[in-house]
């Protein structure tokens, strides 16, 4: 008997043959590869993960700075707050007492000015933030919340809104849920 070689199936097996030899050697490579990423990727995560605990560190500390004051500054803009605070009830409290339903005061924001108003850090970052809530602590019974708001002049005022009204912003948040 005479075995006939094909040659199409010699060439098909070689061709067979060689591919899966370069993708066993592709298979260690893309391995090789993702060893490399794995390792940047852990090496990446680590950094992202000891930022956030920096930030949240450094979050918790700005707060403490307002709940035990260890610069006059920081004393001094508690002590401001609670003046206007205590100015903004006198008048709501005489609107209510010496008016009526034909004779009483037309704002319903009152705006006051402030040296906090005045401050870069409390009307363009958000220091304001930690003071709001260390008033919030401060004041725990208060119906009302102070704001920092920018008149159509581009005077910033305090002003006071109803505590239902208020809606924290995501730094504030984020303090809160750190507590």
């Amino acid at each position: 008997m005479i075995l006939y070689e094909n040659k199409d199936e010699k060439t098909l097996g070689k061709s067979i043959l060689n591919f899966s030899k370069k993708f066993s050697k592709l298979s260690k490579e893309q391995a090789e590869n993702l060893k490399v990423l794995n390792t940047k990727s852990d090496y990446l995560q680590g950094q992202i993960n000891k930022l956030e605990e920096e930030r949240i560190s450094a979050i918790r500390k700005n707060y403490a700075d307002f709940l035990e004051p260890r610069t006059p500054d920081i004393e001094e803009d508690e002590s401001d707050l609670l003046k206007v605070y205590e100015l903004f009830c006198a008048v709501s409290e005489a609107n209510t007492k010496k008016g009526d339903s034909r004779t009483h005061l037309r704002a319903q924001n009152l705006q006051f000015s402030s040296p906090l108003c005045r401050r870069a850090d409390y009307t363009h970052q958000d220091r304001f933030s930690y003071l709001r809530l260390w008033f919030l602590q401060t004041v725990p019974v208060t119906q009302y919340i102070p704001q920092i708001v920018c008149d159509k002049d581009g005077s910033f005022y305090l002003e006071f809104i109803e505590r239902e009204l208020w809606v924290p912003n995501s730094l504030e948040k984020e303090i809160l849920q750190l507590l």
